[in-house]
């Protein structure tokens, strides 16, 4: 039984509504006991031993449901049962994530991040990595890459800002629509805090792939041995974040995998950290799938089972809704995003194939003239027909193609055409990135 204290004068004062108060209050208890259970029965999985709440947090939540109940009773039995469940989660990540063998795994690992920080400086993933990291909102840090890194990745430039005009802060100019300016030691925060979010995920996968400490200390050693794992977080790129999530979800889906029924604190914490893998890197959304065909995979092999068989699809259908969720949810993020930010949403897919233009360069004369005919007759437009020589012909056309487009927007109107603002919009947004190419 879980401790409950309550107060006379309080529950005298409110007797109109204490009735409904107690039912209420008693749901909430009844889910943050069913909430807190699963933590119990695992003993391993997201955390170790269920903590006993302390009796002033009731306190306080009772008093939140006295205040709030009169208005709509189901809302606060959701609300409470919603925020209990969130704390549960929490404190089960805490747990897991400063527990003592994930803390002695993590010094183990040590030395292999200290070792490239000590011998490597940032590397910088192209121009990539500057646009994420300098760009206001925009096309490049809403759409053409997703806005989970370019909005951490700044804060420790922004940090380190701050601390350097503590002095004068008449001089600091801090806007979320500003370009942001680099720092040394911005930088080196960045890369210090990649390098220890990649220690914690190994560490975790590390945790959850053994139990022996023997065999945990083994697979420490060959994480040492493979310096490529701690040379991706010295990246200034999504990529970074892209591998130290992948490495995380792998941990989640081993430990979902030793248990017999989903939890509720693995689901969400699977759903997270999809959630985070989408809104990285658009491609991401593939891992998505990885977990439910695990779980596919296992139904068909114990086909011949019905108990395991049935096991393994309930599973594979949970595991895919909450993937399906994520993606929903990352796609929702980003055209909000885009609405608060006046950026018009449209889909990315063609970037790739845009960003192949330089290979036409290298192909020889001939082929390279048969293949520009190619796609003007395959263009329907008679702008874009004659964009495609225009542009692929001038000299350094990644610098000089916002003056030929320019001039083919501009001659349009005399032609009795008018270009949508969508496709003007494109337009000026593949001349400014090619422009800014050119500058990097």
């Amino acid at each position: 039984m879980l401790p409950l204290t309550t107060n006379s004068e309080t529950t005298k004062a409110h007797c109109g509504c204490a009735s409904t108060a107690r039912s209420n209050f008693t749901m909430g208890l009844v889910s943050l006991k069913t909430c807190s259970a699963p933590l119990r029965r695992s003993g391993r999985c997201f955390g170790a031993q269920h903590k006993r709440l302390e009796p002033k947090n009731f306190g306080l939540l009772a008093m939140a449901a006295k205040i709030h109940e009169v208005r709509n009773p189901r809302a606060t039995t959701g609300a409470f049962t919603m925020w209990a469940g969130f704390c549960c989660f929490f404190r089960a990540c805490m747990r897991r994530l400063f527990a003592r063998e994930t803390i002695f795994c993590v010094l183990g690992l040590l030395p292999g991040s200290i070792l490239v920080m000590a011998r490597l400086p940032p590397l910088w993933r192209d121009y990539d990595g500057l646009g994420q990291l300098t760009s206001p909102p925009g096309n490049m840090t809403l759409l053409c890459f997703p806005a989970l890194y370019p909005f951490l990745s700044r804060l420790p430039i922004l940090l380190v800002s701050a601390w350097n005009n503590a002095g004068h802060l008449h001089s600091l100019q801090l806007g979320i629509k500003r370009w942001v300016a680099l720092n040394d030691g911005g930088l080196l925060l960045l890369v210090a805090g990649q390098q220890l979010a990649l220690l914690f995920a190994l560490a975790l996968l590390t945790v959850g792939c053994a139990r022996r400490p023997i065999l945990r200390c083994l697979i420490v050693v060959v994480f040492l041995c493979n310096p490529v794992l701690f040379i991706g977080a010295q990246l200034i790129s999504s990529e970074a974040l892209a591998s130290i999530l992948l490495i995380l979800l792998i941990a989640i889906a081993i430990e979902l995998s030793r248990r017999q029924e989903l939890s509720r604190n693995g689901i969400i914490a699977l759903g997270v950290c999809l959630y985070a893998n989408v809104m990285t890197r658009h491609l991401n959304s593939i891992y998505a799938a990885l977990v439910p065909m695990a779980y596919l995979l296992g139904a068909s092999t114990h086909i011949r089972k019905s108990g395991e068989g049935r096991t393994y699809f309930k599973k594979f259908v949970a595991t895919s809704a909450v993937g399906l969720v994520a993606i929903v949810a990352a796609n929702l993020t980003t055209r909000s995003l885009c609405v608060i930010f006046r950026e018009p949403y449209r889909l990315t897919v063609a970037r790739t194939a845009i960003a192949q233009l330089d290979l036409i360069d290298q192909l020889p004369d001939i082929d390279r003239a048969n293949y520009l005919r190619r796609l003007q007759v395959n263009a329907s437009d008679p702008i874009t027909k004659e964009a495609i020589p225009a542009i692929l012909a001038a000299k350094g056309y990644w610098g000089h193609s916002m003056r030929e487009l320019e001039r083919l927007i501009q001659k349009t109107p005399r032609q009795g055409r008018s270009l949508s603002s969508r496709d003007m919009h494109s337009l000026l947004s593949l001349s400014s990135a090619n422009r800014s190419r050119e500058n990097t």
